[in-house]
């Protein structure tokens, strides 16, 4: 598994300075170890688009509250730093997905005008 493949250990094996770029997977690179890679001057800047633990990064995005875990917590210290560079990732958005979506927001409509229900549901 790749799951916390970057660790301080790793990190310490790099050049002083070094640049971390992460747009495969958030766990790939835990937000602590780049955290404190950068605390310690070890790492130059890091640049993400892709976060460790998302979704309770995104839960505590959306209600304005600190989140309680660990990773989320340090991914929010990562965004305010003038070393790191966040974006939104967007590989979903490619032509083929983005016709995807348009003919399953069509669905959507349709199921609602024809049965006053939608295909797909929105969770809870």
């Amino acid at each position: 598994t790749s799951r916390g493949w970057l660790t301080a250990e790793r990190v310490a094996l790099l050049p002083a300075g070094a640049l971390v770029v992460n747009v495969a997977r958030g766990d790939l690179a835990p937000s602590s170890v780049l955290l404190e890679g950068l605390r310690a001057g070890g790492l130059g800047g890091v640049a993400l688009d892709v976060y460790a633990s998302e979704a309770a990064l995104a839960e505590a995005l959306r209600r304005g509250e600190r989140p309680e875990d660990p990773e989320a917590l340090a991914a929010l210290e990562l965004m305010a730093r003038p070393d790191v560079l966040c974006t939104p990732h967007n590989a979903f958005n490619t032509e083929e997905a983005l016709a995807r979506k348009a003919g399953q927001s069509v669905e959507q409509v349709v199921a609602w005008l024809e049965r006053g229900a939608f295909v797909w549901e929105a969770p809870g």
